[in-house]
């Protein structure tokens, strides 16, 4: 089977995927981030099983049977793909059940709260979660039980506790969203992502975190935060601030609230970008792939601003005050010609 007509259940079977996720050697990275550039259409499945086999790094050894094994693994899959029915092979299913053990299993659950088990550990019940997520949408709002409204931009979700703890809240989130978060400094609010663990008592910020990229970005936009990662390293942030944490390294940066966050209000903002951002943000903003036979988009750098409109009007903006091209859109391909 070619990796177009893969699904997540056939990526998180697939030993060179798997070592992509792993291992990440610069072999196996280019290839990867190439043809997820390449496969627009398969990104979301891509980085659903890229978390899932990422999660498995943080589980704890608990025995379950093989049956049990597979009724979570095949609940997990129907969950988070679609309604259509999924068949795995016995063989391969034996095989998969196998490799990943049930200590797997049990990470999964962890990391995206899918399924809920009555484990005890030293005689305490594990906390149930739940999880919220914006698949298959532009993006997603929800109230938390504190207050705290989260904007959940499309194909991210997030997971948390059915009730917080009275001494923290506590979320962790895949993907990118908007926090405007309830002041209570009697619990603290984190919310991690990767290796990345943001501390708030009361503000508003973003995150985005690109697992392709191995990027993790937290923009304060009111507040204070502090943003600690697993190397040992906090950073306090100031409103217009950013940490940028990237390929295990950690940095503060400013950032432009409206080309951050137009996607809040449906806009599409452009100051003074260049063409491999315009092409990495349209792929993403309108789930297509860029071709260029003559070897460029256009030359220079391009401002911009659209709200709710077709690519069709996008590419008619930057033709107008750019370099003339032409374009011919072929269902998630977009060619360029000079």
């Amino acid at each position: 089977m070619r990796y177009e007509e893969y699904k997540v259940e056939d990526f998180i079977q697939d030993e060179f995927f798997i070592s992509w996720v792993r291992e990440q050697s610069s072999e196996v990275n280019y290839f990867w981030e190439n043809w997820v550039k390449t496969h627009p259409d398969k990104k979301r499945e891509v980085l659903l099983a890229r978390e899932i086999i990422i999660s498995l790094n943080y589980g704890q050894k608990f025995n379950f049977s093989e049956a049990e094994s597979n009724k979570v693994l095949e609940n997990l899959l129907r969950e988070h793909i679609s309604s259509k029915e999924i068949h795995l092979k016995k063989a391969d299913k034996f095989v998969l059940i196998r490799r990943i053990a049930s200590v797997i299993v049990i990470a999964i659950l962890a990391a995206l709260g899918l399924l809920y088990f009555n484990i005890r550990e030293d005689q305490t019940m594990a906390p149930r979660y739940i999880t919220k997520s914006s698949m298959g949408k532009f993006s997603s709002t929800y109230t938390l039980e504190d207050g705290s409204v989260v904007k959940l931009r499309g194909d991210s979700f997030f997971k948390m506790p059915e009730k917080f703890r009275n001494d923290k809240r506590e979320i962790y989130l895949v993907g990118e969203a908007y926090f405007d978060i309830a002041e209570d400094k009697s619990r603290p609010f984190y919310i991690k992502t990767g290796d990345v663990t943001t501390r708030i008592t009361g503000t508003s910020l973003g995150i985005k975190c690109d697992t392709l990229l191995n990027k993790i970005q937290v923009m304060l936009v009111s507040g204070e935060v502090i943003v600690d990662d697993i190397n040992g390293n906090s950073i306090k942030l100031n409103p217009s601030e950013s940490v940028v944490y990237h390929n295990n390294r950690i940095s503060k940066e400013s950032f432009n609230y409206e080309v951050s966050f137009g996607w809040i209000e449906g806009k599409l903002v452009f100051i003074e970008a260049e063409e491999e951002e315009v092409i990495r943000r349209l792929e993403d903003w309108y789930r297509v792939k860029f071709i260029l036979p003559d070897g460029y988009f256009f030359k220079g750098k391009y401002n911009g601003e659209f709200e709710n409109v077709n690519l069709s009007s996008v590419l008619d903006g930057i033709n107008y005050t750019s370099e003339k091209f032409s374009y011919k859109i072929h269902e998630k391909e977009i060619i360029i010609t000079h």
